[in-house]
């Protein structure tokens, strides 16, 4: 059976109190690789994407997420709990200094700057799907999710790193789902927008990858 790797954050990750109504649940033909986790960062997304590629997968799903996220080193305790090498302002188990640190970040670090690293950054993982002739899909999820803002995404450095990918988003944002819920924990529960999504990613996922996008 093929194999469809998954990143994200809790957008992209099941809940196990809430069987079969996640789009990852959708994909008979496929054995999951469920590497996603709630509250990473786009750069723990990232690592994530690189440790599933060992496992060869014959097609991935990327979902990213809001780009003022900082990672922190889980404590041993905290890695034993949580299963996670790093905790990130998307958690709520962080020591006071640390969210002191978080307060200062997004306070004084600039938006612009941050949205602009996370999109690098996402280029460079559909740069490595194309390079290595791997189907992928992809959602922005909290990276852009202002659809008030026309065309969308309409955030010029957004378009000008990832114009050339824009054939392999999905045009479901689940980050924009107007009635969010803790739980379950992929907090968009309308089964509608979930099938949504698993189709537009199924559909993307066969198409194959275009060999005009130059990999520098």
């Amino acid at each position: 059976m093929k194999k469809l790797l998954v990143v994200g954050d809790s957008f992209m990750h099941p809940d196990t109190n809430f069987p079969g109504q996640h789009w990852s649940e959708m994909f008979p033909e496929y054995e999951i690789i469920m590497l996603s986790q709630s509250g990473s960062t786009n750069g723990m997304i990232a690592w994530q994407f690189f440790e599933g590629l060992k496992l060869n997968p014959d097609a991935v799903v990327l979902g990213f997420t809001e780009p003022n996220r900082i990672e922190f080193e889980a404590t041993a305790e905290q890695q034993n709990i949580f299963k996670r090498k790093w905790l990130s302002n998307g958690h709520t188990s962080l020591t006071n200094d640390k969210k002191l640190a978080v307060d200062y970040y997004v306070a004084l670090s600039d938006d612009r700057m941050n949205r602009f690293r996370s999109c690098v950054m996402a280029r460079g993982l559909f740069l490595t799907c194309e390079s290595q002739g791997i189907p992928y899909a992809y959602t922005l999820n909290g990276l852009f999710n202002n659809l008030t803002h026309l065309p969308y995404p309409s955030d010029p450095d957004v378009n000008n790193i990832l114009k050339e990918f824009f054939h392999r988003m999905c045009a479901t944002n689940l980050a924009t789902y107007p009635n969010f819920k803790q739980s379950p924990g992929f907090h968009t529960d309308d089964p509608a927008w979930q099938q949504r999504f698993a189709q537009e990613a199924r559909e993307i996922l066969q198409q194959p990858i275009d060999n005009t996008i130059q990999i520098v």
